[in-house]
């Protein structure tokens, strides 16, 4: 395997379409009420994905076996201003990461994770944090090996 890993342009909007689908299936197959289960061809992602490219608080990744498009990093930069109750901050968010299922457990998640803390260092983010829902165990598990822990527990009452 040849990896490479390198900033997501606007003209690959396709591909993360593409790469997003088994995630997304994933959690809308858990929490239907809240993930809509999208077909990969849909025109709304790959134009949100557009947006989200057009914005520099808005880093994007993709990991290539050759030229093959295996994996994808998504993050987002939030700047929390000052205030009496808490100090001012800024945060590099992963929204998401997506490895291929072929190429699990090769390190793919390991190098865009790693480029994801370059990128927070390069802003001058103060921490990266992310959500990973209950569901999810292979995520919490990788993510508590490389240094993260949990925060806060979300909870939900469906009316």
């Amino acid at each position: 395997m040849t990896l490479t890993i390198r900033p997501a342009v606007r003209e690959d909007a396709p591909v993360l379409t593409r790469l997003t689908m088994r995630v997304l299936r994933a959690h809308a197959d858990a929490y239907p009420w809240r993930f809509k289960a999208l077909h990969p061809d849909n025109p709304a992602v790959t134009a949100w994905y557009e947006s989200m490219l057009d914005s520099p608080l808005n880093p994007i990744a993709i990991a290539f076996d050759g030229d093959m498009p295996v994996g994808y990093a998504a993050c987002s930069l939030h700047m929390a201003l000052d205030h009496p109750l808490v100090f001012g901050s800024t945060s590099l968010v992963i929204e998401q990461i997506s490895v291929e299922q072929a190429y699990e457990g090769k390190g793919v998640g390991r190098r865009l994770l790693e480029w994801a803390l370059d990128v927070a260092h390069e802003r001058k983010a103060q921490r990266v944090q992310l959500v990973v829902h209950d569901f999810n165990t292979r995520a919490i598990a990788f993510y508590e090996r490389h240094g993260f822990e949990r925060l806060s527990h979300t909870m939900v009452k469906l009316l």
